[in-house]
C-alpha cells in the first residue's frame, strides 16, 4: 500500500550551483500526523547525498498554500522556512563539510520549477 509519495528531481543550476527541486509532496489522508511525510523526506536527503554530485547544494520545494502536511513534512525533516507574498520556501542546505557524494547519475532530471512561482 502506498501511504505517501514525493516528486523530486535534479535542477541544473548556474554556476555549478545544481539543487534538487520537489514538486509534490502527498501523504495519505488516514496517515498523516504519523511522521510519514518527514521520514520520507529524510530518506530522500540522504538518498541525495549518497547519489548526488558535490555541486548539489539544496533540496528545495514551494508550497504556494502553506499545505500543513508539506509544513509538518519538511519541519520535522530539519528543512528551512522562507515566507513570500504567494507561498513558502522550504531548503534542506548541504553543508560545504558534509557535501553529497555521488556523481547524479541516479537522478532523474527535471525543469527547474522556480520558474513557476
Amino acid at each position: 500500500v502506498v501511504v505517501a509519495s514525493v516528486e523530486f528531481g535534479l535542477v541544473k543550476g548556474d554556476d555549478d550551483c545544481d539543487f534538487v527541486g520537489l514538486p509534490s509532496l502527498r501523504v495519505k489522508e488516514d496517515w498523516r500526523g504519523r511522521g510519514v511525510g518527514s521520514e520520507l523526506l529524510k530518506a530522500l536527503v540522504e538518498y541525495v547525498h549518497a547519489v548526488g554530485s558535490p555541486q548539489i547544494r539544496f533540496v528545495w520545494i514551494f508550497e504556494r498554500s502553506n499545505d500543513p502536511v508539506v509544513s509538518e513534512a519538511c519541519y520535522g525533516a530539519g528543512f528551512e522556512r522562507y515566507f513570500l507574498d504567494d507561498g513558502v520556501i522550504y531548503t534542506y542546505d548541504y553543508s560545504e563539510d558534509d557535501k553529497p557524494t555521488g556523481d547524479n547519475s541516479a537522478l532523474p532530471v527535471i525543469p527547474d520549477p522556480r520558474r513557476n512561482i
